[in-house]
């Protein structure tokens, strides 16, 4: 909270910011109604129209709105609150308040004990996010289609490297999945790594990750996976799709150029002429799926 009241308060300095609990003493409180996930998200001025309007049909008046007499009002949009896209702020507001809001620092320094291990050869590995845990919808993409492509593409890659990378790194919460996929690997000559297997050696630090709720986890392995050298991950996931984005977000607009063409938009979701495929750059693929595009609103 401290590092969001710092960098807010150096972009807009009119702008008071108080976390979620605390009470700024404002007397009047008003509940907005909330903006379901899958409704247009906001954009330019549609956000002040909304409130105005919400306001009247509350008998408020924004003209009885004043420093004197304030409102507070009460606001929940569970995703995809902002299009950026729609706004024209892609490389403007939305990398600022990316920048503005980092990850705990606690976690991203496991997440650079675990780069600094000696298997990782200095960031010189292919990182691979692998979507496998119980929660995980199958049509989405399977376990095994997600790994079959995974180590197709990482064959490919390194069929015409003048220096083949054989050192992967994979993020996954299922260890017999892990297991599969290394196993699969294997017979390549490839060393697939993961949290535990380079944490081995310290035991305490091991320990701490293991006892993380499942979110914060992905907060470790999201620094290893943003420093490699290559990353692979699964588009329809928000912790590839920010990986992705931290590794891309000083290209001209990677998405445009590498996932979206051939495909096509249909209200929120983006359907692909060929589904379930790598699409990227180089250093950085995505696996597609026919589904939610959250990328113009997100992170």
């Amino acid at each position: 909270m401290e590092k969001l009241t710092e960098s807010m308060g150096e972009l807009c300095p009119g702008m008071q910011i108080s976390p979620c609990d605390e009470n700024p003493n404002i007397d009047r409180i008003v509940p907005l109604t909330p903006r379901h996930y899958k409704e247009r998200p906001h954009y330019n001025t549609t956000f002040s129209t909304f409130v105005t309007n919400d306001l009247a049909a509350k008998g408020v008046s924004m003209d009885d709105v004043t420093p004197e007499n304030p409102l507070l009002l009460r606001y929940s949009d569970s995703h995809i609150a902002w299009d950026y896209r729609a706004s024209g702020e892609l490389s403007t507001l939305r990398k600022a308040l990316f920048r503005a809001l980092p990850h705990n620092r606690t976690l991203l320094a496991i997440g650079d004990e675990v780069f600094d291990s000696d298997g990782l050869q200095g960031g010189n590995y292919v990182g691979i996010h692998l979507r496998a845990e119980y929660d995980w919808p199958t049509y989405w993409g399977t376990p095994a289609r997600q790994m079959e492509m995974h180590a197709a593409e990482v064959r490919r890659m390194n069929a015409g490297a003048s220096e083949p990378t054989t050192n992967i790194y994979i993020s996954c919460g299922d260890r017999a999945t892990i297991q599969t996929f290394r196993d699969l690997m294997a017979a390549d000559n490839y060393t697939v790594h993961d949290k535990w297997t380079l944490l081995a050696d310290r035991p305490e630090l091991l320990d701490i990750v293991d006892h993380l709720p499942f979110d914060q986890k992905g907060v470790v392995e999201y620094n290893v996976l943003v420093r490699g050298r290559y990353f692979q991950g699964n588009l329809i996931s928000t912790m590839s799709s920010l990986v992705t984005y931290t590794r891309t977000m000083d290209q001209p607009d990677f998405f445009k150029t590498y996932i979206y063409p051939n495909t096509q938009r249909w209200g929120l979701d983006r359907i692909y002429v060929e589904p379930l495929i790598m699409k990227g750059d180089q250093y950085t693929k995505e696996f597609v799926i026919d589904g939610q595009d959250i990328m113009d609103a997100f992170p």
